[in-house]
């Protein structure tokens, strides 16, 4: 794959993320179960496909070389993870919780990490 396409991957799936938080309701796959905290799942699930796809696209073409990988792809993914939150706390029938944002984050690493041993 070349560093591009991981890169314009890493841009969708961002994109994806934007519209589904842009819905006034959303249901995930966890949530439309009615477990408990089952929202944080869904963040969480959707995090880890994005750390999964900025450890992709970072291990084809790291931009900022004075920055270790792990550390890039938690400040992309917690910044974006921030901004998300900020962007659900504009759209009528959504907030902005600190929880989703901590499921954000680790579903971040986790991805990540997952996708780093895999390699």
């Amino acid at each position: 794959m070349s560093p591009r396409l991981a890169w314009v991957l890493v841009l969708g799936w961002m994109s994806f993320i934007a519209v589904m938080s842009h819905q006034s309701v959303v249901t995930g796959p966890s949530t439309a179960t009615g477990l408990p905290l089952a929202d944080k799942l869904d963040h969480l699930a959707e995090f880890a496909v994005l750390g999964v796809l900025l450890w992709n696209a970072v291990s084809r073409h790291h931009p900022l070389p004075g920055v270790t990988p792990a550390m890039f792809v938690l400040a992309i993914g917690a910044g974006y993870g921030a901004l998300d939150e900020l962007h659900q706390s504009l759209v009528p029938g959504r907030s902005a919780e600190l929880g989703d944002w901590l499921a954000d984050v680790v579903g971040v690493v986790v991805g990540s990490f997952a996708f780093s041993r895999y390699e």
